[in-house]
């Protein structure tokens, strides 16, 4: 049973063995192998001075250059041009109502953008001389753009203007001055 099985057994080894010295027998690798050195252009040697030493002052040796940096010779990202800014739209900003509301040291303005109907839009008003202001959010309905009810914490004063205006990522625009009601 032993000699029947070594024949197999001896096979099976040659047959390993082959494909294994198959598998090594490639050629060489390209990146393993060392470029055969350059000639000299300079005689070197015993044979390449004159006996008793060179007679010659050394010079300067064969002009060199800096080996180019691997990051120079990466392409360099271009930016995109970014667009001009875009101007926005100008829209009518209408003041319906600037006086006295339910607290006599405060001046309430209500006013808002006819025909526009856009989300994320912010009015201020200012009231002139004092230079007061707020801003509020407006919103959308069916015909139009609304300014939250504006409250300044100055009373209505005979002479007062106000001025409202209203800005968004797309529109923009500013009211007449509007008299403020005592």
């Amino acid at each position: 049973m032993i000699a029947a099985r070594s024949p197999v057994a001896l096979l099976t080894v040659l047959v390993t063995g082959l494909s294994l010295a198959a598998c090594t027998a490639s050629e060489p690798r390209a990146a393993a192998s060392s470029p055969p050195a350059a000639p000299s252009q300079e005689p070197s040697g015993p044979a390449a001075e004159p006996p008793g030493g060179s007679e010659t002052a050394p010079g300067p040796g064969p002009a060199t250059s800096p080996a180019p940096d691997p990051a120079d010779a990466a392409p360099q990202p271009t930016q995109d041009p970014q667009p001009p800014p875009t101007s926005r739209d100008a829209v009518e900003v209408v003041v319906t109502y600037a006086g006295p509301g339910t607290d006599p040291d405060v001046t309430e303005v209500v006013a808002y953008l006819p025909g526009l109907i856009e989300e994320g839009g912010t009015c201020t008003a200012t009231l002139v001389p004092s230079g007061t202001a707020v801003s509020v959010p407006a919103w959308p309905d069916a015909t139009s753009t609304s300014c939250e009810l504006m409250e300044l914490d100055v009373p209505p004063t005979a002479g007062s203007t106000v001025v409202v205006t209203y800005a968004s990522p797309a529109s923009s625009g500013t009211s007449a001055t509007t008299e403020v009601s005592p």
